[in-house]
């Protein structure tokens, strides 16, 4: 079972993204895979395929790492692409304020996991929310340009209070993501 651990979004926060993408589909109709909105969420760790046995275990780490985490507001602010300032960029998303609670949740997380077996991200956590990958060219310089307009946008406040396990299925149309089960941070 494909699996990863994240922080979900509010409702309004999804609906502001939402209105974003929709603008966004006009300056490039075609040549974005774009995200199901309802399921955005911010990746901690991607699990990768894993086996049912090995659900308790994970279940009891990230209860370990959400419990001794405490709640934090974060910011979803700002729009931009990977690679950064690329004119043939592979991926459009949307950011979030620097936040050193969400680092030191995502470094708990990390380490419990690594101690599990799962391999440790090389690259550095960059969190972001993907809204579109880009799947054939050209993709025009009005859809950069229009995502550049958003760049300084807040696109909402949350608090969070709860990680989440999703399990993660892969359709033609786009992945289908379910809660397996969530643990809460320290008050």
């Amino acid at each position: 079972m494909r699996t990863f651990i994240a922080v979900d979004l509010t409702s309004e926060i999804k609906r502001r993204i939402a209105d974003l993408v929709h603008r966004l589909k006009f300056a490039a109709p075609r040549g974005i895979g774009w995200a199901n909105i309802a399921d955005l969420h911010v990746t901690l760790k991607f699990l990768g395929e894993i086996g049912e046995a090995t659900l308790p275990d994970i279940q009891k780490a990230v209860s370990k790492a959400a419990s001794s985490a405490p709640s934090f507001p974060l910011s979803v602010y700002g729009t931009g692409t990977f690679p950064p300032g690329s004119r043939r960029p592979r991926v459009l998303w949307v950011g979030l304020r620097e936040s050193p609670p969400l680092l030191d949740l995502h470094g708990r997380i990390e380490n419990l996991m690594t101690g599990l077996g799962f391999p440790a991200e090389e690259r550095a956590f960059r969190p972001h929310l993907t809204i579109g990958r880009v799947k054939s060219w050209p993709v025009t310089q009005a859809l950069i340009g229009r995502l550049d307009e958003y760049r300084e946008t807040l696109f909402g406040d949350l608090s969070v209070r709860e990680v989440a396990v999703y399990h993660s299925v892969l359709h033609p149309q786009g992945a289908e993501h379910t809660i397996l089960f969530r643990e809460a941070l320290r008050p």
